[in-house]
């Protein structure tokens, strides 16, 4: 699985639309008593869009959850995502028709192959992406067995060089311990001549 959790996906998107409601909910108390056509006409294009937001919500939640799968448990991904992104397109459609109520743009986009080539589009990239990341997961694999193999020789030196400085210390010692053996002889021999 991906750095991400879906504990934190799903509690931080229902969060999010719950937040939303909240402020739409507000926004509706004011509108009451705020008198402006353009204000009214926002809060009445997400009133009517309510479903269309909580689908968008929803399978966008989904979406996420499957990309934080590995492969093979996320193969399905790519194509909740472009599902998604042809409700994103009707929801920008939807604003686009709400612009024009007052920009008089005259963009009027209502054919059918545009969701068809948003959809085939979200596709084609997400299939690109999650094989692109399978390619760059092997890779980082390979690059982390890579230093963990470094890691181990190192250590296995560094132990070798700790045993060799054992191995000198014993040395050094036993010199000195024959030096001060060697001369504790002398002085005894010394003293038995003068006897």
């Amino acid at each position: 699985m991906d750095n991400r959790s879906a504990g934190k996906i799903i509690s931080s998107k229902i969060i999010g639309f719950v937040v939303f409601l909240i402020l739409l909910g507000i926004a509706n108390l004011i509108m009451n008593y705020f008198d402006n056509q353009i204000y009214q006409d926002i809060i009445l294009f997400f009133n009517d869009n309510l479903v269309l937001l909580l689908i968008l919500a929803f399978v966008g939640m989904i979406s996420e959850l499957f990309w934080i799968f590995i492969f093979p448990f996320n193969i399905i991904a790519p194509i909740i995502s472009a599902v998604y992104g042809t409700f994103v397109l009707k929801f920008l459609l939807n604003f686009l028709d709400l612009i024009n109520l007052y920009l008089k743009t005259g963009i009027n986009v209502t054919n059918d192959w545009l969701y068809w080539a948003v959809f085939w589009i979200v596709l084609i990239v997400g299939y690109l992406v999650l094989f692109s990341r399978i390619g760059s997961k092997k890779k980082e694999k390979e690059r982390i067995e890579r230093l963990e193999n470094s890691e181990r020789e190192q250590k296995k030196k560094e132990e070798v060089e700790w045993k060799e400085v054992g191995n000198e210390f014993k040395q050094a010692l036993y010199k000195v311990g024959k030096r001060l053996n060697d001369k504790l002889d002398k002085k005894e021999k010394k003293s038995k001549r003068k006897k």
